[in-house]
């Protein structure tokens, strides 16, 4: 819809009261922040140095009813850099994936915000990382 911040790796956690959670690229977290009342006083700018420097925003989140031409209050939701929520896991060492591959030298590259095995040697479709 709008390509202001055009990515596909998943970067933001939108959480529900109710335990409902939504990762949302920067794109998404963008248009949520544009097409929904949420009551952040911010600017999206703000809010992605906020949410990206490690802190936690509280807002809420409502939703228009056409039908009384009106916000409808849908509850409290919470936004998480998920980065962040990822370096707090502890991750031991990253399994290669079960290929037909037996090159020594495969790695983990990145294009377009997708992560994926390479082996130089054969050039097979190893999958994602």
């Amino acid at each position: 819809m709008f390509e202001t911040y055009d990515d596909i790796d998943r970067f933001y956690e939108l959480r529900y009261e109710d335990g409902t959670v939504v990762n949302l690229t920067a794109m998404e977290l963008y248009e949520y922040y544009l097409l929904h009342e949420h009551g952040i006083l911010d600017s999206f700018e703000r809010l992605k140095l906020r949410l990206d420097g490690g802190e936690e925003i509280n807002a809420s989140h409502y939703v228009y009813d056409f039908s009384i031409g009106g916000n409808v209050y849908r509850g409290k939701v919470k936004f998480k850099n998920f980065n962040a929520i990822k370096k707090n896991t502890t991750t031991i060492k990253q399994d290669i994936p079960n290929v037909i591959c037996r090159h020594e030298n495969k790695y983990v590259n990145q294009a377009g915000g997708i992560k994926f095995w390479v082996c130089p040697t054969c050039k097979k479709d190893l999958g994602n990382a």
